[in-house]
């Protein structure tokens, strides 16, 4: 799905449901993301969510609020939710907020996949 400046696309695996984000999270399509991660939450079957984003150049307080209620949309259905491969100024926005200790981050998708896989051995 293609949307200002924003790409996302899912993938599915028997445990994971992965969203790759590409472009600029901001005030015009935050809300898609919002709505996306809302979406998976109704569900109610992806056991477990990550948001890939490597290809997130830009981030602005609404990007890190639709993943803030995305989060806690999914977790409380009970969910696990977390990001992966954040580069640059995603990265240090993150940082900077603090945030980095309130979602589960990631490395790289791989990275995610293998610990998500110890808790449930």
């Amino acid at each position: 799905m293609y949307v200002r400046n924003m790409e996302i696309r899912r993938r599915d695996t028997p445990e994971t449901t992965i969203l790759d984000v590409a472009g600029e999270i901001d005030l015009y399509n935050a809300d898609v993301l919002k709505q996306t991660l809302s979406n998976l939450a109704v569900e109610a079957q992806p056991r477990r969510v990550l948001v890939n984003l490597s290809g997130v150049s830009y981030v602005d307080s609404s990007g890190i609020g639709a993943l803030i209620s995305g989060k806690g949309a999914l977790e409380k259905k009970g969910s696990v939710f977390g990001l992966c491969a954040l580069a640059g100024s995603v990265r240090a926005v993150m940082q900077m907020t603090k945030l980095l200790a309130f979602f589960q981050v990631f490395d790289s998708e791989s990275d995610a996949i293998a610990s998500w896989s110890l808790l449930s051995a």
